[in-house]
């Protein structure tokens, strides 16, 4: 059984992280052979400064608070996340109660690492045709998003990404692939503030053809809440056509080895709508990765960018130097940013990044012909991102 602390000293505190530091000080000089001393200390002096600030990072409320959650909680969540907050110079706007309970619930919160996954993979790896469509497994969303989700991309909302936005404020969000950005309507606004107490905004993101859905509560909210709430806004937000492919790129190998290995008519069998049927139709007539990634990407102009992406990434997998493989990843790194940003200057510096990296690679390799296709394919990146500047 977890011991706990009913006092909420700053003291009884500060022994509680002396405790931590010293336990996980003791599990890295066996984890790691060969750690420097020096090392350790550095560790141990920031553990330090932590404590002396520790008093000024939280109101009275959330010091009680903490005090009273076991030590587990302490040790794996709070405190990495209130040392985060520490680094960031956040230190002198005290941490509420509130949002220490964000924290700790978004830290408690099963996406990817969902243990179902694994059960799930091993009994019924097999894919539905909206998990087909989603690029992930149900299982692999934040649980309290994972309805929500599914129904909203039935509505024709492609969504990226969902689940915890901002961790103090606890908020949630969906982010959507689109050309142009929704807007919620104002009665649905109202009902989520006035029967479940969120703030619903819609954001345009500025580099990109994606928006974002807040809903910030006035509250604390656990994961049986906001279930409630998602399911609720998904229920009553307006069916906006029919559903998509938007996937951005992000479920591209989960959707080919998909496609590799079950066959089609199972996978339709799961189907709860034509478009659905319609859509994993195409997805089958794909005969390479990036074919799935044109089709996805059909309407957009990012197309050309994600298949020269993919290809560095298959490039990078192949047996280059720890240097030539360094430069790859800061050219995927560079081109991604550069790909989708708006300020001309961003996308010039971008490529002078690239330009530098392909030169270094040049002059490690300047003989060897079997790196002519990886140059081959650092052109087109160059390429692509010089007639974005023309564009400009």
């Amino acid at each position: 059984m977890q011991e706990h602390f009913p006092h909420s000293d700053s003291h009884s505190l500060e022994s509680r992280i002396d405790a931590i530091v010293e336990r996980q000080l003791r599990e890295i000089e066996l984890q790691q052979e060969g750690v420097q001393p020096e090392q350790l200390a550095v560790y141990r002096e920031k553990a330090n400064e932590f404590k002396k600030r520790l008093p000024e990072m939280m109101d009275d409320e959330a010091k009680e608070y903490l005090a009273g959650v076991n030590d587990e909680e302490f040790g794996a969540l709070v405190l990495p996340a209130l040392a985060r907050q520490h680094e960031r110079g956040k230190e002198h706007v005290p941490l509420t109660k509130i949002q220490l309970q964000n924290i700790l619930l978004y830290r408690k919160v099963y996406g990817y690492g969902h243990p179902d996954l694994e059960k799930r993979i091993e009994q019924h790896p097999m894919p539905t045709a909206a998990e087909l469509l989603l690029g992930c497994y149900a299982e692999q969303l934040e649980e309290q998003t994972r309805d929500a989700v599914l129904l909203m991309r039935k509505k024709g909302y492609d969504t990226v990404q969902s689940g915890f936005h901002d961790t103090l404020k606890g908020s949630q969000f969906f982010d959507i692939y689109e050309a142009n950005q929704t807007m919620v309507p104002q009665e649905i606004i109202d009902e989520m503030k006035s029967r479940f107490g969120v703030d619903v905004t819609s954001k345009r993101h500025k580099s990109s053809e994606r928006t974002d859905i807040d809903l910030v509560p006035t509250g604390f909210k656990d994961i049986a809440d906001w279930k409630e709430t998602l399911n609720h806004f998904a229920a009553i937000m307006p069916t906006k056509e029919e559903q998509g492919l938007g996937q951005y790129g992000m479920g591209v190998d989960f959707i080919y080895d998909a496609i590799k290995t079950y066959k089609k008519e199972d996978i339709l069998e799961t189907a709860e709508t034509d478009q659905q049927r319609v859509l994993v139709e195409r997805l089958y007539e794909c005969k390479n990765k990036e074919e799935v990634i044109l089709l996805l990407h059909k309407e957009s102009d990012s197309a050309e960018q994600r298949v020269v992406e993919e290809r560095l990434k298959e490039e990078a997998k192949k047996d280059f130097s720890p240097d030539t493989v360094e430069a790859i990843n800061q050219i995927i790194s560079e081109f991604i940013s550069a790909s989708f940003v708006i300020d001309k200057e961003d996308i010039e510096a971008g490529l002078q990044i690239i330009r530098d990296q392909c030169t270094h690679i040049g002059e490690i390799y300047t003989d060897d012909a079997s790196h002519g296709k990886l140059f081959a394919i650092i052109n087109q990146a160059i390429q692509y991102l010089e007639n974005r500047l023309e564009k400009k």
